[in-house]
């Protein structure tokens, strides 16, 4: 007998299994869509990377032009 419960439901834009990368611990969950999505996959390195260093942080909005008063 299968012991298949439901963990949550995301949203578009949410993410799952940060806890795994942020923890080290092993996950088993099984994720399934019920529409079309697309999905993204990133490794440890990489996503550790995204946190301490965020693209947008870097973004000059002087260059956008926006004006100021």
């Amino acid at each position: 007998m299968s012991r298949q419960r439901q963990y949550r439901e995301l949203a578009e834009g949410e993410a799952f299994g940060e806890h795994a990368i942020l923890t080290g611990e092993q996950r088993n969950m099984t994720v399934t869509a019920v529409s079309d999505m697309l999905l993204s996959r990133i490794d440890a390195d990489r996503f550790i990377k995204l946190i301490k260093e965020p693209a947008l942080k870097y973004i000059d909005y002087s260059d956008l032009g926006m004006c100021t008063k």
